[in-house]
């Protein structure tokens, strides 16, 4: 598993949530952070802006993380045994199914840490600078 110099580069923001993925050029399995992805980090970010409830919000989240990483190729990896036989299924995982395994965690990292992506997405020009955030409803 390498993490190239690139990917380095894209992760220095502080919001970091990391997903394997096949780089097809290197034909290697690298680790990803999923809020490097500018079109899935401003929707979300415009989400937390609009919605004010958790719930609603982990309801926005799951769709916009199904818009942008579910059933794609670009996104899918085989997970097999070792060592490899005629008898072992592989597995065709995408970077949503790999979220969903921990939704709950991913959520409260997501909600806990709004302020940080909205400042993030402004910082890198995907929302305007003038937009804020809605008081949280009490959980």
């Amino acid at each position: 598993m390498n993490v190239t110099k690139e990917a380095k580069a894209e992760t220095a923001g502080l919001l970091k949530w990391y997903v394997f993925v096949e780089n097809f050029n290197g034909r290697a399995i690298e680790t990803y952070n999923v809020f490097n992805h500018g079109s899935f980090m401003k929707d979300i970010a415009r989400a937390i802006t609009k919605i004010s409830d958790k719930h609603e919000f982990g309801e926005k989240l799951r769709s916009e993380l199904m818009y942008y990483f579910w059933s794609k190729c670009e996104w899918e990896i085989i997970i097999s045994a070792w060592p490899p036989s005629d008898t072992v299924r592989e597995e065709k995982v995408d970077v949503f199914d790999q979220i969903k395994m921990n939704f709950d965690r991913f959520l409260d990292y997501v909600w806990d840490n709004r302020r940080e992506v909205v400042k993030e997405a402004k910082q890198r020009g995907l929302i305007p600078k003038s937009t804020r955030i809605r008081k949280a409803v009490a959980e």
